[in-house]
């Protein structure tokens, strides 16, 4: 299967035009024509995850996270995708797009933890999103909430914000989503995210919403694997395979 043809696949499951505001996504290395038998899915474009591409001679790689948002990684993101071209292993790149779309990952982490999630319309940066954050119903305890954020098996979760009694209107997001801005536009009881920033945790507080941190790694890469199957029947031709990658977070007290 050609590349070229792949990407245009890619392309209608996760439109690039969800990404926004994004100026990195889509085909980082690699020729259109070149045939694809084989691709990896990995969470994160990383030195380790690349070296299991070359190992297991994968044609194509899918990533989510590049390493590129920020400019202390710079340099380790072009000397991954400087591998990545010598050892002729196209690298895609699906970042905001992929976070965003049915199917996505969001979509996919609200349905791992049992919720039936609508995508919110919110405004961020002068632009309209849709699908960066889901909006759920529920009538949970606190308890029952942090039972249904422990089927992603984070290796710590935070709160932030204030505790309740009751969760009814639950915001879900994945990784960094939890923006200030957001919880001023949302009715909402909980907002369960990957990170927590400060201005939104004060934020929260002066607001009276409880914010669950469940760590970036679980809320993407538990759901990321569900999107894999989502892929490969979108390309039955090809043969994909998912990189897990474990963080290295440790809980100190």
């Amino acid at each position: 299967m050609k590349l070229k043809e792949i990407v245009q696949r890619l392309n209608d499951f996760a439109p690039p035009e969800l990404a926004h505001f994004e100026k990195q996504n889509g085909l980082l290395s690699g020729s259109i024509d070149t045939d694809v038998k084989k691709i990896g899915i990995t969470l994160d474009f990383t030195n380790s995850t690349l070296s299991k591409a070359i190992e297991n001679k994968y044609d194509l790689l899918i990533i989510h996270n590049s390493g590129n948002y920020d400019s202390a990684a710079s340099e380790l993101f072009k000397k991954n995708l400087e591998k990545a071209i010598n050892n002729k292993i196209a690298v895609f790149q699906m970042h905001l797009n992929l976070d965003f779309c049915r199917d996505g990952i969001i979509d996919n982490l609200c349905k791992i933890m049992g919720f039936e999630g609508t995508p919110a319309k919110l405004s961020y940066n002068g632009n309209i999103i849709v699908g960066g954050v889901y909006v759920s119903k529920a009538s949970l305890s606190f308890n029952e909430l942090v039972d249904r954020i422990n089927r992603i098996s984070p290796k710590a979760i935070i709160i932030g914000g204030k505790k309740k009694d009751a969760y009814i209107n639950i915001a879900i997001t994945s990784g960094s989503g939890c923006k200030s801005e957001f919880l001023e536009q949302l009715e909402i009881d909980a907002f369960i995210c990957g990170q927590i920033g400060h201005e939104a945790m004060r934020a929260a507080e002066e607001l009276g919403i409880t914010l669950i941190s469940a760590t970036n790694y679980s809320t993407e890469n538990e759901p990321l694997k569900l999107v894999a199957k989502k892929i490969q029947e979108i390309m039955p031709e090809t043969n994909i395979e998912f990189i897990e990658e474990q963080d290295s977070i440790e809980v100190v007290k």
